[in-house]
């Protein structure tokens, strides 16, 4: 089969049009579809409503002379491949036309067919390959940008964090004392902080920092409802929300922090899909059951079975057919400068299929667009988080806790002494190095120290002391670092990461799985990740 070009000839010649038309004809592996103007506006009324491969450019049309008619067409579409014929053999002209833009340029009545075929095909190459380093400088770009704004996202998860830390422990101080009075609100306190937490991890997925959490049994309904939340703070208000999120959804086994980023994605696009006018944007939570043969013809790669399904569903502007197939694809997007990274939907895409399951899409131009997410659910009601109920275990050993931050280092050791702990407190980490090197015998039964400090990280704590006194386990928490890897921590000897900011029930938990290995528990809310 041949190849098919379509060709534009601005010319207003018509005896140099019909030479060009049987100089092409004389190529027979190639089929050129041949369209013309004889003026530059024609020529641009036609590039606006078709679409070619190439333009070949007359500089002498009588409403556009020489140079002008190249910075027209160059300004219409600089990634339309440009060839510029002309009567006149000049060399400092031909020069000036490749420096504005143009790929070629030829002399009429001396070129030979051959010469301008090759000179199309050429054109057309070095176009591609130009459009495909802007394109790769673009994601280059792009990812510079967005490793500066996650470094800026883990300095300021970090110290929140940090923050956020002080007020659970003492929110859980106050629920100790059993107060009816007052159990409520240290609840509340402590869902508010909780609540925060997710948001920072939210900003984190959203920069690519955030660490892999371990999937946990999370209602679909409370991980959609909570995601959506922050949907409202962030798309204009000519966007109204429907939402239909029934509370007997099933449940799924997730990273619940991830899966909110999916919705928010979603979400986000769908709005701005409707930026121009306002619309809708209706976001459904529901039970369903696919067959084998039902998700083959979503073409996705996941199994028959029972599926929870998140629908979000805009009357925006839609998506164009040839879009469609490319939007998943990394760096990918068709908005304008500044307003998308191209990695939402390739994100999103990578997260469900991570947990086993698909996205579809079904869009129309002029008609809107849904987006829907399946996860496979689980029947593991009783393995739900129920922190209200549990208890909190304490304990008779001496720990050792080391920060920087004061008001952290006071209320975690508040909540440690509450449940009956005795707890040596440095807020130096090299003081406390050096205090623990300096005794004779086993001088605490635990460490726990925090990551990034001054003077001194964890990480170097742990060394150190590790040599001193091996056998005393050490437990690292962290705000945000991005060098507390596990595999990292594995490496120095330390038992285990804590993540700020830590439930204080799931840290009692921990500490009791160190001194009573044969009690450990999974943990109820992915805030531990053990490394040994």
């Amino acid at each position: 089969m041949s190849q098919l070009i379509n060709v534009l000839v601005i010319e207003d010649n018509p005896t140099d049009v019909v030479l060009l038309r049987e100089q092409l004809k004389e190529v027979p592996s190639i089929q050129f579809s041949f369209d013309t103007a004889d003026t530059l506006r024609g020529g641009l009324e036609k590039m606006a409503s078709n679409s070619y491969d190439a333009v070949l450019l007359d500089l002498g049309l009588p409403d556009a002379d020489g140079q002008e008619g190249i910075k027209r067409l160059v300004e219409a579409d600089r990634m339309m491949p440009l060839i510029v014929l002309t009567g006149l053999a000049d060399e400092e002209e031909a020069l000036r036309a490749v420096a504005m833009g143009a790929q070629d340029y030829l002399i009429k009545g001396e070129t030979e067919a051959s010469l301008l075929v090759r000179s199309i095909r050429y054109a057309i190459e070095r176009k591609n390959m130009q459009v495909e380093q802007e394109m790769m400088e673009r994601q280059i770009q792009q990812t510079q940008k967005l490793d500066a704004i996650g470094t800026l996202a883990g300095g300021i998860a970090h110290d929140i964090n940090n923050m956020l830390t002080p007020v659970l422990a003492l929110a859980e101080v106050g629920r100790m004392a059993d107060n009816a009075d007052f159990n409520e609100i240290f609840d509340e306190i402590r869902d508010s902080v909780l609540h925060a937490s997710d948001l920072v991890q939210q900003i984190l997925v959203y920069s690519r920092r955030a660490r892999d959490e371990d999937p946990e049994p999370v209602p679909i309904h409370y991980a959609v409802a909570q995601a959506m939340k922050l949907v409202r703070k962030t798309i204009p208000s000519t966007v109204s929300i429907q939402q239909d999120i029934p509370t007997e959804a099933g449940i799924v086994r997730v990273d619940r922090t991830a899966i909110q980023q999916v919705v928010i994605n979603l979400c986000i696009n769908a709005a701005q899909a409707m930026s121009d006018d306002g619309g809708v944007l209706a976001i459904e939570v529901s039970d369903c059951l696919l067959g084998e043969q039902e998700v083959r013809d979503f073409r996705a790669d996941g199994r028959g079975g029972a599926y929870a399904r998140i629908k979000v569903q805009d009357n925006g502007k839609g998506i164009p057919a040839d879009v469609v197939e490319r939007i998943f694809d990394p760096f990918f997007t068709t908005k304008e400068a500044g307003e998308g990274t191209g990695l939402g939907l390739t994100v999103s895409q990578g997260v469900v299929k991570r947990h086993g399951g698909f996205i579809t899409v079904d869009t129309e131009v002029g008609r809107g667009s849904t987006f829907c997410v399946y996860l496979p659910l689980i029947d593991d009601e009783d393995a739900l988080p129920n922190e209200t109920t549990a208890s909190v275990p304490g304990g008779q050993e001496r720990v050792m806790l080391i920060d920087d931050e004061p008001r952290l280092l006071e209320a975690v050791q508040l909540l440690l002494n509450r449940l009956g702990y005795d707890v040596v407190a440095h807020q130096d980490s090299i003081a406390a190095c050096e205090w623990l090197e300096a005794q004779s015998e086993r001088p605490v039964d635990l460490i726990i120290t925090d990551q990034t400090m001054p003077r001194m990280t964890g990480l170097q704590v742990a060394r150190r002391v590790l040599q001193r006194w091996p056998d005393i386990p050490v437990l690292l928490t962290t705000g945000y670092s991005d060098k507390a890897k596990p595999e990292v921590v594995k490496a120095a000897g330390i038992h285990s990461i804590v993540y700020k900011p830590f439930q204080p029930r799931e840290l009692a938990r921990q500490l009791r799985a160190v001194f009573e290995p044969e009690r450990l528990e999974e943990p109820q809310n992915g805030s531990v990740s053990h490394s040994s």
